[in-house]
Formats: C-alpha cells, sequence, structure tokens
C-alpha cells in the first residue's frame, strides 16, 4: 500500500512541477510577444511622430506674394504660412502649410492627406479606423505610413486650450496621433497615444 502511496505522490510532485514549468514558459513566450508589440508599434509611431514633429516646428514661413495660393495678408507685408485649417470632413483628410527652406529660396507647400483604409477591434472591444498616410512636399509624396494610425488630429488654437475663430489668429498647434502595431492585435497591447502642443517659431503673425 505504502509504495502506490509514494507512487502517488511522487506523480502529484511530477505533474505539479510539470505544470509549474508549462506556465512559466507560456508566461515567458506573452512576455516576449508583448515586448514585439511594443517595439513594433513604438517603430510604426515614431516615424510619422518625428516626421510631423519636424514640420510642426517649422511651419509657417512667409511665402511669395504672387502666389497663386490663397494667403492671408498681414501688417507689415507678411504673409500667414497655414493655407488651410486641417480638412477633416472631405476624403482624404487635408492640411497644407507652408515651411521656410534656405534662404532667398521660395517655401514648400506641404500637404498632409489622411484617409481610411480599414478598420481594427482593439483587445477591449474598440473599434478603431485605420488610416493611410501621405506627406506631399510640393505635390511630391516625401512620407507615408499605411495600417497603423487609428488617430490624427490638429487642432488650431489661438491660446491654449482656445480653438481659433479666424484661420489667422492660430498661434500654436495641438497634434495628436494614435497607432497600432503592424503585426496585428494584442491581448494586452493597444493602441499607442502620443499628443504635443507646438508655437512654431516661424510662424509668421505679426500683431
Amino acid at each position: 500500500m505504502s509504495i502506490w502511496i509514494e507512487y502517488i505522490s511522487a506523480f502529484a510532485v511530477a505533474s505539479f512541477v510539470a505544470v509549474t514549468l508549462f506556465v512559466v514558459q507560456f508566461r515567458s513566450q506573452e512576455v516576449s510577444i508583448d515586448s514585439t508589440q511594443y517595439r513594433s508599434v513604438k517603430t510604426a509611431a515614431v516615424d510619422v511622430v518625428e516626421m510631423i514633429e519636424s514640420d510642426m516646428k517649422n511651419l509657417g514661413g512667409q511665402h511669395p506674394s504672387n502666389s497663386a495660393l490663397t494667403t492671408f495678408g498681414l501688417p507689415g507685408g507678411a504673409a500667414f504660412g497655414i493655407q488651410s485649417a486641417p480638412d477633416t470632413t472631405n476624403v482624404p483628410h487635408t492640411f497644407r502649410f507652408y515651411a521656410p527652406r534656405q534662404r532667398g529660396a521660395a517655401p514648400s507647400v506641404i500637404r498632409y492627406e489622411w484617409a481610411v483604409e480599414d478598420s481594427i477591434q482593439l483587445s477591449d472591444g474598440t473599434q478603431r479606423p485605420l488610416y493611410t498616410f501621405r506627406r506631399f512636399v510640393d505635390g511630391s509624396v516625401d512620407g507615408e505610413s499605411n495600417g497603423v494610425l487609428t488617430k490624427l488630429s490638429f487642432n488650431l488654437l489661438e491660446s491654449a486650450g482656445n480653438a481659433i475663430t479666424n484661420l489667422d489668429q492660430t498661434e500654436q498647434v495641438f497634434v495628436e496621433v494614435r497607432a497600432i502595431s503592424p503585426l496585428g492585435r494584442s491581448r494586452t497591447v493597444g493602441e499607442t497615444r502620443w499628443s504635443s502642443t507646438f508655437r512654431p517659431h516661424a510662424l509668421t503673425i505679426h500683431r
């Protein structure tokens, strides 16, 4: 009888060890997958964020007075550097502005376009759109991202938290970007969110 008790005890101990090892291995795999997802989503967002950060800091230089595009004349002969407020009603959504180049050269016209490509359901059940994003410089594509952005918004402000009523009141730009991993949905990794408020030094406004 005692030998059966020993067999049963040994089997129970072995089973416990096996289950423990399985749980540890499974958790290690989950951690590894999560780490990969975090790196992937961070990389996907960083490419777009760095592009936008660079543009927003340089946004709004003067442009030629003979420009055929819509311009806003201001005191002192300067011209307002945003061509159009962000358009989130039409497809694709757009945002156009001027950015200075080398001294003496005409500023570039930069245009962002983003449109819904697909949608995704996050692990918490929330449904999100997936956007394609393209950056155009003087009409040519110069940067893009597909299938990772779940939100892109630009709010033009005259002061912190106060939206403009006229385009030429713009003094600050609040930007928000959200993205998901290009590797697909994860049980634990959802959206990554980045937001920032810019007061562009090159924005030509004289009051």
